[in-house]
């Protein structure tokens, strides 16, 4: 049986690790950008990475596995496998007009997991619950000047920006959201139960595991809270 998911709010959540990267190219012609060739280190949902207008892949996208995740999150590849991962595609961009480059980079890491509510779960214990959001992107996410994350369907990206203001971050993930396959809108089990008053937004989190209680608090550690049931 596999452990038991449990939906519980709170406002401390784990600190947001910073993960690297590598990634795509694509060809010029008289000074603009061609379209992208197809890809084959991409599968065909995601292949509209390849188009977030303004920037370019550089190198090859790295693909991870579950067998190999580890060599990329160190120490943190546990909760990712007990919420049930299946790929991550670590993705490098760079702005598309040489003159705009001056430092500026983005990093995408998008990780495919289990189900929709293995990505919710994911991204819900990496968040503080006061990021700003935008009104512009329907998808449930949060936006910063250095980092941003989103999650649609199964899959969660983790956004990590140098060199941008929050602007041009905020542009990304739009782009981002639009290009991604569509997903399901994902309302976890018990979330319509939690009474409203008191309640802050933004702050449930969706625990799945032993790994993932424990870093949340120690205190979580405990049987009785029924997170390491099944393990």
């Amino acid at each position: 049986r596999p452990p038991r998911s449990t939906l519980f709010p709170y406002t401390d959540a784990l600190p947001i690790s910073a993960l690297s990267l590598t990634p795509g190219a694509s060809a010029r012609r008289n000074g603009q950008v061609a379209a992208a060739p197809a890809r084959r280190d991409l599968p065909p949902d995601l292949m509209g990475l390849a188009r977030i207008p303004g920037w370019v892949l550089s190198g090859t996208p790295r693909v991870f596995t579950e067998g190999s995740l580890y060599g990329y999150v160190d120490g943190g590849a546990e909760i990712f496998l007990q919420y049930g991962f299946r790929n991550l595609w670590v993705l490098r961009f760079l702005p598309a007009k040489p003159e705009a480059k001056s430092g500026r980079e983005i990093t995408l890491e998008l990780y495919r997991m289990a189900s929709p509510a293995a990505a919710f779960g994911i991204f819900s214990t990496r968040r503080e619950g006061d990021e700003p959001v935008s009104a512009r992107i329907g998808t449930v996410h949060w936006l910063g000047a250095e980092q941003a994350s989103l999650v649609k369907g199964d899959l969660y990206a983790n956004i990590l920006a140098s060199g941008c203001d929050q602007a041009a971050v905020e542009d990304f993930v739009l782009t981002l959201d639009r290009e991604l396959p569509p997903g399901e809108e994902l309302v976890p089990p018990g979330l319509a139960a939690m009474p409203e008053f008191n309640l802050v937004p933004r702050t449930e989190r969706y625990i799945f595991g032993e790994a993932a209680a424990v870093n949340e608090s120690p205190l979580f550690a405990a049987d009785f809270w029924g997170f390491k049931e099944g393990l």
